[in-house]
Order: structure tokens, then sequence, then C-alpha cells
């Protein structure tokens, strides 16, 4: 079984940042791991899986198990800490109420219509990789030709959304978003109007 290595400190009152605070009010919070010891809110700055470590570009705010060891690997050490985390804990991983409970790419395109010559319309994004929610935003468009809505990297996942033009008579375009992230995630999906 595949496990991944967490890097990160845990948090106590005097440790919070704005960001945090922002992100406890907002979510995405996970529970990762075991937590038959119990759970504490964490800071996450990296990962190794694979044998590659990966350094977040941003921190991640979540409950960890209160049980953990010294880091020792890719360029971390004491204070911080590590868990070892096990691909069926990773993917069982759950998230704040108002984040979706499944890994998945969600689509939804709103509004779609022909004005004045363009195509126009929203798209509902929604994104969730290993448990973690990555996109959840609504991306207004006005075309002619294809488009690059996202093209991004977030907490080591790569997401790039493409947005086609099928059609113009009758009206058509289809949403393409791709994930690629550490130890071989990939997920694709597409959505036609």
């Amino acid at each position: 079984m595949a496990s991944l290595v967490v890097f990160g400190t845990y948090l106590t009152d005097l440790d919070l940042e704005e960001d945090d605070a922002a992100a406890l009010l907002a979510g995405p919070i996970h529970k990762m791991g075991d937590d038959s010891a119990g759970l504490a809110l964490a800071r996450i700055y990296g990962v190794r899986g694979g044998g590659v470590c990966i350094n977040l570009p941003k921190p991640i705010v979540t409950w960890m198990p209160t049980v953990s060891a010294p880091a020792n690997d890719c360029g971390y050490s004491s204070p911080s800490r590590a868990w070892v985390i096990h691909e069926d804990e990773v993917k069982a991983a759950t998230t704040s109420p108002l984040d979706a409970k499944a890994d998945g790419i969600f689509i939804g395109i709103e509004d779609f219509r022909v004005e004045d010559g363009w195509l126009r319309g929203t798209v509902r994004l929604k994104v969730v990789a290993a448990g973690i929610k990555l996109l959840d935003v609504g991306l207004p468009f006005k075309t002619k030709n294809d488009a690059v809505l996202v093209d991004t990297e977030i907490a080591g996942f790569k997401v790039k959304a493409i947005l086609t033009v099928e059609s113009v008579d009758p009206p058509r375009v289809c949403v393409t978003v791709t994930i690629k992230g550490p130890l071989g995630y990939k997920d694709k999906k597409k959505v036609c109007t």
C-alpha cells in the first residue's frame, strides 16, 4: 500500500496567522490519517511520496493525528513534524461541509447563450483531488474562439480547464478539465452544452 509522508507543524492559538483563520472559516479543512489517538490542527508545508519531495506553494491548514515523529527528510527538521498517511486514509479524507465529499471534477455550464455573435455563459467548476478542494469557482466567459479558463498549480496539483467552441450554429461549447498531481494522480473530465 502506498503512503505519503506529510511535513508540518502543530498549530496553537498563538500560531494562527490571518491566512490560517481565513482557511478555517472558508475551508477546506481536512482530516487525514488515523485519528484514534486524537486530532490537532496543523499547518502542512510539504509531502513526500514515491520518493519525490514536494514543497506546497501555500501551506494547508488541516487536522492531523496527535501522534507524529520529528521531521528529518526533504529538508525538514525539528520542530517540524512528520506524519505517515497511507493511501486509503488519503482517499477517505473528509472535508468541511462546504466541500464535496468525494474526489472528482464537477463542471456546470450555466446561462449559455449567443449574444451579438458572442458565445456567453458561466462555467461552474469544483475540483476535489486526494480529498483536497482545489477549486470552487464561477468563471464567466465571452468568446468566439477556444479559451484557457484555468492553468495553475494548487497544493502540488496542476489544474487546467479549457473551453472549446465545438459549433457556432447551433451553438455548442465544451469544457475539459485535467488534473495531474503527486504520486501519479490524474483525472480528466469533459462536459458539453
